[in-house]
């Protein structure tokens, strides 16, 4: 497993997990400091999977602050430390990956509070690499005239897959060319492509199979 990176706005968290680095060998302190706008600068680039942030140093509108720091670094989750704060604040803070924490903390305490991160770390180190995309196996010409050749056979599942595959095509081919906002939109329509390609892969395994057994030719 990859070290998990790690973002502290913090006055003394990063000093006491220093000095207490035995728990936290396989974590990485990419930066840390005190200023909010230095961190918004810096995190675009280090993307760390975890930031810390201490309540005091998030300013007037704490919770605006720390769902900006958020989406700027991507990071998986966002612990957002505090001594004292009212409960209303603590709430509207609390999120699906953002979570207040009272501090003190100790480095076994604060582990603790990443093991989420961390088994999903080994999850994915362990899982399978993804099957790599390849090009269509039937051009949209030849899925139309298979389309037509298995009407004349009682079987239709050739006629649907060749269906399936060809809207699967022009979807893929239209999330290549789609216009992108910004972004987000472009990581989207990526992620729809790469999906939508393995679709498609896995109904054309599917399509020479039922070819095969219903013999016909391609």
């Amino acid at each position: 497993m990859e070290r998990l990176t790690l973002a502290v706005l913090d006055d003394q968290l990063a000093i006491k997990l220093a000095q207490e680095s035995g728990e936290l060998q396989d974590i990485e302190i990419v930066w840390s400091g005190q200023s909010a706008d230095s961190m918004m600068d810096a995190l675009p680039v280090l993307r760390p999977r975890v930031l810390v942030l201490q309540l005091e140093h998030l300013g007037s509108n704490p919770i605006t602050r720390a769902q900006l720091l958020a989406k700027l670094a991507e990071a998986e989750l966002t612990i957002v430390t505090y001594a004292f704060a009212r409960r209303e604040v603590l709430d509207a803070l609390r999120s699906e990956s953002v979570r207040p924490v009272r501090v003190p903390l100790t480095a076994q305490d604060f582990r603790a509070q990443l093991t989420g991160v961390i088994v999903r770390s080994l999850t994915v180190d362990q899982a399978d690499p993804p099957e790599e995309i390849q090009p269509p196996r039937y051009s949209l010409a030849k899925l139309a005239e298979l389309e037509a050749i298995s009407t004349n056979v009682q079987c239709e599942c050739p006629h649907h897959l060749s269906s399936l595959l060809t809207s699967l095509t022009y979807f893929e081919r239209y999330c290549q060319d789609c216009e992108n906002r910004d972004e987000d939109d472009a990581k989207l329509h990526h992620m729809l492509y790469e999906h939508t390609a393995r679709a498609r892969m896995i109904l054309e395994e599917g399509l020479r199979h039922t070819l095969i057994h219903e013999n016909i030719s391609v």
